[in-house]
């Protein structure tokens, strides 16, 4: 009897393990497939994402010379205007589309940056002439005097002149344009900083 009862309660339990373990291919399968559609889901999204990003450059481009194109005839439109003496403030327009499009002519770029860069080493090379009369012992109480004033006046002047050049590019009004150089647009392999 107890082996009725222990063949009985085997026979449940395998019964029990069968159902468990058909459950389990049953959730896994659902699962399995389930996944694939996933990534097929998001293959396809990303598809259609890269679709959009090409029509939008293409876009982009297209209302650039657009944009070009409405820039020379207002500026042609402007100045047929100036010649006959009509009102000079589509000109404005035309600035503004210039700068969103193309950003400063490479050489006004360069010539900011050459500015800077000579007012610092003019700097450097004055500082170094002037502490040079400063540290000779043979030099006397007066020259010492006149390089110093001299030295501070120049130190005041360089920084008057950088504030002139910081606030020249914070108004010139080509910021937006700088950073996407920095990011790798065009002339980055030009303009170096």
């Amino acid at each position: 009897m107890a082996f009725v009862r222990s063949c009985r309660w085997g026979r449940v339990l395998s019964a029990f393990l069968l159902l468990w373990l058909l459950c389990l291919v049953y959730f896994l399968a659902s699962l399995a497939t389930k996944s694939g559609e996933t990534e097929t889901a998001l293959r396809e999204k990303l598809r259609r994402a890269e679709l959009r990003s090409e029509r939008l450059s293409e876009e982009v481009a297209e209302l650039r010379g657009l944009l070009r194109e409405a820039q020379d005839k207002k500026l042609e439109h402007s100045t047929s205007e100036r010649t006959f003496g009509g009102d000079n403030h589509k000109g404005a327009w035309s600035d503004r589309v210039s700068r969103v499009v193309d950003g400063p002519s490479l050489e006004y770029e360069e010539s900011r940056r050459r500015a800077g860069r000579d007012i610092r080493e003019l700097w450097w090379f004055v500082r170094a002439g002037l502490q040079t009369v400063l540290a000779k012992e043979d030099a006397g109480e007066e020259a010492r005097k006149v390089a110093k004033e001299t030295l501070e006046g120049a130190r005041h002047r360089k920084a008057a002149v950088m504030a002139d050049l910081d606030k020249m590019r914070e108004t010139d009004g080509f910021e937006t344009w700088r950073t996407q150089v920095r990011g790798g647009g065009k002339y980055c392999h030009e303009l170096n900083e």
